[in-house]
């Protein structure tokens, strides 16, 4: 499950940006572009499914919009980050927040999608 790689690659970005060396530069845009691409790996994947719950009118396509917005919102979350720990910690707050909500709604979304399978 890509979430439970995104979890760990925010808290990576984030004692990257506690250690607050200059050297630390490099790695955390370089750690930034890995919890990104994650993330456009999550949003590829929820749009695929996305779809194909349109198409079969699936009781997942509320849940699923609600990931969309999600994911939207935490990839510019990311984006935004400055690699000031002092600035980004409530960001970094958020994110893992919302991260362990969205795994609770993907739960949610796997189960509404597989109770129409009965």
């Amino acid at each position: 499950m890509l979430l439970s790689n995104e979890l760990p690659r925010i808290k990576d970005l984030q004692s990257i940006e506690a250690a607050n060396a200059t050297a630390s530069a490099d790695k955390f845009a370089i750690q930034r572009l890995k919890v990104l691409a994650i993330q456009q790996q999550g949003i590829d994947i929820r749009a695929m499914n996305q779809a194909i719950a349109d198409e079969i009118k699936s009781p997942a396509i509320a849940g699923l919009k609600t990931v969309q917005g999600a994911q939207a919102l935490e990839m510019r979350q990311v984006m935004g980050l400055t690699g000031n720990a002092r600035t980004d910690d409530a960001v970094y707050q958020m994110l893992v927040q919302e991260v362990q909500d969205g795994t609770k709604q993907n739960q949610a979304n796997l189960a509404a999608a597989k109770g129409q399978c009965k």
